[in-house]
């Protein structure tokens, strides 16, 4: 994973930036001002605190006061910052120890299930590039073969009725499964083999390499989409993380290996180097990883503010109160703050990809290696350099001509 990598990411490194402010400060804001609104609502002593600190004094001492807030908020902007890197581990599952075990086995289920739909797809319109000219060459031989057709020929039994099958699914942009195309050909071959080619049954005929383009269409189609659904929602299938948010994380290290067969986490500080002369790419990057910050900062914040507010309310004994914090918090945080920084990471990731589409040339430069002239040789050079370099095995990697290493 990236996460430890990122986390180096000037987002957080300043605390005087635009970033912190972001990622930091308005999280460490907002958690103190729900806890004070919370007190002053439920008037446990606060209010009449609050309200003759900052309603009914004078205008210096509501200036000392705000001040003091201001750095008390300040100095918990500090420690959100420190946390933040720490937080995004834990919504990776990183740290989860014992917990990992039935959070993987989830998501493993979920990897299998689309593997399992994809490995359909493919089969669908594998099966009917292979079969397309068989069932050509079945209905053919039986138009030849068949009797006339009678004066008024008896309705289609069955290919009528498998072929209006086969339409409805085309009309509501469905999978259609190779056994029903199967089926369909092969009642038709059947019924003009006994009946003739009536015209019925020619109308069935025409129809039927339509809706098999159809088919295939669709099945190449659905392998194409659920294909990129894995791609952006896992990595590879032997590193399955306990986390929707760790397993997205995965997405762009899957992709490198996938292209280039290149270790990501290895050259990703020569990538974000190289990433610094481009104007758009890195600033992209850098605002990404910013409203990340902000997402996984404010999701936890809010579970702090919400589950210690439940406890409150049930030693009260106001049962009511404790229940919608305690199940209504965690929702909300969940629905909220944790749904948006997955999509958020998903971006970053995408982000990520188009650096190292564009700029591992640059890098394979910067550390003065020769250029690859094919994909091939690229790949090769990529694995050798995380064996020898990444690893310390023995190996040997030619500098470009005229540089000094």
């Amino acid at each position: 994973m990236l996460g430890t990598l990122l986390s180096s990411l000037t987002s957080l490194s300043t605390f005087l930036s635009r970033a912190f402010l972001i990622a930091a400060f308005i999280p460490a804001l907002l958690f103190v001002f729900l806890h004070a609104l919370m007190l002053y609502l439920w008037n446990w002593g606060v209010r009449g605190w609050l309200e003759g600190q900052l309603m009914d004094s004078s205008a210096a001492h509501r200036g000392i006061v705000f001040a003091a807030l201001f750095i008390g908020v300040w100095i918990g902007a500090y420690l959100v910052a420190a946390l933040t890197p720490l937080w995004t581990r834990t919504l990776e599952g990183r740290n989860w120890g014992a917990l990992r075990k039935p959070g993987t086995a989830h998501h493993r289920r979920r990897y299998d299930e689309l593997t399992g739909r994809i490995n359909n797809a493919v089969g669908v319109y594998a099966r009917i590039e292979t079969r397309r000219a068989g069932w050509r060459n079945a209905v053919t031989a039986a138009a030849r073969a068949a009797p006339a057709a009678a004066a008024a020929p008896p309705a289609s039994a069955t290919t009528a009725p498998a072929v209006e099958h086969l339409r409805a699914l085309q009309t509501i942009y469905a999978m259609v499964p190779f056994g029903d195309l199967d089926t369909a050909y092969a009642n038709l071959a059947a019924e003009i083999g006994t009946m003739g080619v009536t015209p019925e049954l020619k109308s069935l005929a025409e129809a039927l390499p339509l809706l098999t383009d159809y088919a295939s269409h669709r099945a190449q189609s659905e392998h194409s989409r659920l294909l990129a659904e894995r791609n952006m929602s896992f990595g590879i299938a032997e590193d399955i993380a306990p986390t929707e948010f760790g397993n997205v994380g995965l997405a762009a290290e899957s992709y490198a290996m996938r292209a280039y067969q290149c270790n990501l986490t290895q050259i990703w500080g020569a990538l974000r180097q190289a990433a610094q002369k481009d104007d758009k790419l890195a600033p992209a990057l850098e605002d990404a990883k910013t409203q990340l910050d902000f997402l996984v900062a404010s999701y936890f914040l809010f579970l702090a503010w919400s589950l210690p507010w439940a406890l409150v309310f049930a030693l009260r004994g106001e049962m009511v109160w404790s229940a919608v914090f305690a199940l209504g918090g965690p929702w909300l945080a969940w629905a909220l703050w944790y749904g948006a920084a997955v999509e958020r990471y998903r971006v970053m990731q995408d982000l990520i990809t188009s650096l190292l589409d564009s700029l591992r040339f640059q890098v394979l430069g910067n550390l003065h290696l020769c250029q690859p002239m094919d994909l091939e040789e690229e790949r090769a050079l990529w694995r050798a350099l995380d064996l020898t370099i990444g690893n310390g095995q023995p190996g040997n990697l030619r500098y470009r001509p005229g540089t000094t290493p």
